[in-house]
Parts: structure tokens; C-alpha cells; sequence
């Protein structure tokens, strides 16, 4: 695979809510590729929540 076309990838627990939550959407906003996990699964498909 050429280096040139892969992009970071953050793991990031608890993104429901709080420190979680805030490191996946600067993750997000930087061009990383996300594997997110959360207690709280609908907080993650709100509209706006991953924005």
C-alpha cells in the first residue's frame, strides 16, 4: 500500500461523552480515521454529535 494514501487511525473509548467524546472529534477534524467505543451508542448518532 502506498504511504502516501493512508491516513492515521485513532482508537478512542468512551466517545459517548466527555474527555472521549472530545479527543474523537479532534481526531476527526485532523483527518484521522476513527475506531470509536462507547457505553452510550445513540449519543454517537445524534445529529451534530460527531461533527
Amino acid at each position: 500500500m502506498n504511504s502516501s494514501l493512508t491516513r492515521p487511525l485513532a482508537v478512542v473509548t468512551g466517545a459517548s461523552n466527555g474527555i472521549g467524546y472530545e479527543l474523537a472529534k479532534q481526531f476527526a477534524q485532523n483527518g484521522f480515521d476513527l475506531l470509536v467505543n462507547a457505553e452510550q451508542h445513540r449519543k454517537l448518532s445524534e445529529p451534530g454529535s460527531a461533527n
